[in-house]
């Protein structure tokens, strides 16, 4: 738990200076220079990779977490609860997966979105 609350605030942390850099970006894109917006894009690209990062971490310690929790579960399980756990692990499994491949869509989308906004 200690884990996920510490991830949980860098997540937090990381939402906090993405938010700040996307308004220095707004900013500049109204009055600053073609190097400023460009380094601020940089930066903002940086921002969003590393957002993206924790995000991964956290939910890796999650399913960490949950499968510790339900391997305990199934320990003294019968063969029906157990089946009814490993279902749920297998669908929780396919979910990250697919929360995954649109945070990869969505970092793909904001490049072009950048390049097609120059």
């Amino acid at each position: 738990e200690r884990v996920l609350s510490e991830l949980g605030d860098q997540l937090a942390d990381k939402h906090k200076a993405l938010r700040a850099v996307q308004d220095k970006l707004a900013r500049a894109r109204e009055s600053g220079t073609p190097a400023e917006v460009a380094e601020l894009e940089r930066l903002e690209e940086q921002e969003v990779q590393a957002l993206a990062q924790v995000q991964g971490e956290l939910a890796a310690a999650s399913r960490s977490a949950r499968s510790e929790e339900l391997q305990g579960l199934l320990d003294g399980a019968t063969e029906k609860e157990a089946q009814i756990i490993h279902g749920i692990l297998s669908e929780n499994t396919s979910m990250q997966e697919g929360l995954q491949q649109m945070q990869q869509e969505l970092l793909h989308l904001t490049a072009v979105l950048r390049s097609v906004a120059v």
